[in-house]
């Protein structure tokens, strides 16, 4: 997560998965009838979600995308590689305890992939994220209900070599991974909070890596460990995550690698 040229690269499931989320879901995003919408990216990663699915599947006549992400290595690379006049991108931390004054109330959408997993605390998060959007915004989020990469994290971090670098390692897995009911808890949370669901719902779905390498490429891009380990071991560490792949039964006899997850999708409205 913090190798722009890695990532973007390696990030063909997030890829695919936006343009799912565009094709399939943008249809209910209430624009202006009079244009001029802001935008939230949330973890807009390395730019390209955010330029080749988001603002091109938008109104000519939106005002702007404001697009963050918590790595500032990321925000860097994005603003070099797809520079546009209708983005914005800054670092921003949405799971922070206070926000940016100027953020409050400033967005009518509110746009997010595969970020959100990575944040714990999912009250607090979505709770920031009301408090971005005007009155009557709306949001459009996607992002990891489970996945079996999540459950190499726990297998990897018992290992006694690399356990002293893995000791949050139940702070980075998603909080819905051992979850059997999310869409009904991930729900009242957001109506507690005070939106309005339109959608709440996991679906399951699958990816086929082509082969080895591409699924090991993805082990290393976002994995939030990697920096941690000593470079002379990091080639050892991911050797352990593509073995226990094969334990996992992942790995599948023709060198392709099949992963099953849930994605869960939300879209909302901030009541008035």
């Amino acid at each position: 997560m913090y190798n722009p040229i890695l990532y973007s690269n390696s990030n063909i499931l997030q890829r695919r998965d936006a343009k799912y989320l565009t094709d399939n879901y943008f249809k209910y995003i209430k624009w202006l009838p009079n244009g001029g919408d802001v935008s939230l990216d949330i973890g807009c990663g390395d730019g390209g979600v955010t330029h080749e699915f988001f603002l091109n599947n938008m109104p000519n006549s939106i005002e702007t995308i404001v697009a963050t992400d918590l790595s500032s290595e990321m925000i860097q690379h994005a603003a070099i590689s797809h520079q546009h006049s209708k983005i914005q991108f800054q670092q921003l931390d949405i799971g922070v305890k206070t926000l940016p004054k100027h953020f409050i109330e400033k967005f009518d959408h509110v746009f997010s992939s595969y970020c959100l997993h990575w944040l714990h605390d999912q009250r607090k998060t979505f709770q920031n994220i009301y408090d971005v959007l005007k009155p009557n915004g709306d949001l459009l989020v996607s992002y990891l209900a489970n996945h079996p990469f999540y459950s190499l994290f726990e297998t990897v971090s018992k290992f006694e070599k690399w356990k002293s670098y893995m000791t949050d390692c139940n702070i980075r897995i998603p909080p819905y991974q051992k979850c059997s009911n999310t869409e009904e808890v991930h729900k009242q949370i957001l109506e507690s909070i005070g939106f309005d669901v339109k959608i709440c719902k996991c679906e399951k779905r699958t990816f086929l890596y082509k082969d080895l390498m591409s699924w090991r490429k993805t082990i290393e891009s976002v994995n939030p460990f990697i920096n941690r380990i000593p470079e002379s071991s990091r080639k050892e560490y991911i050797d352990d995550y593509m073995a226990e792949s094969q334990k996992f039964g992942l790995i599948l006899e023709n060198n392709t690698v099949n992963t099953p997850y849930e994605l869960l999708i939300v879209y909302a409205k901030k009541r008035i």
